[in-house]
């Protein structure tokens, strides 16, 4: 799911585990308890995503994601 477009979506209890979201906008999207360990954000927009601190972030890998409160996340690179 490279570059897809899932801005506003509803994605709460999905399951993304693995999932490959690199440059993804996630823009306004509710993430609440969706699974997202080991999914590689890198470089994706997280901007005013809903929920996230719900969301499972085990080893997720973020490098250059704008996070929802607008900062940049460099912790996976």
């Amino acid at each position: 799911m490279s570059k897809a477009s899932l801005s506003g979506a509803n994605l709460s209890n999905a399951s993304l585990s693995g999932a490959v979201l690199t440059g993804a906008s996630l823009r306004g999207a509710r993430l609440a308890q969706v699974q997202l360990s080991g999914a590689n954000l890198e470089e994706a927009n997280l901007y005013l995503v809903l929920n996230l601190d719900a969301a499972l972030l085990v080893d997720a890998k973020l490098c250059n994601t704008t996070m929802p409160d607008g900062l940049i996340d460099n912790r996976g690179c």
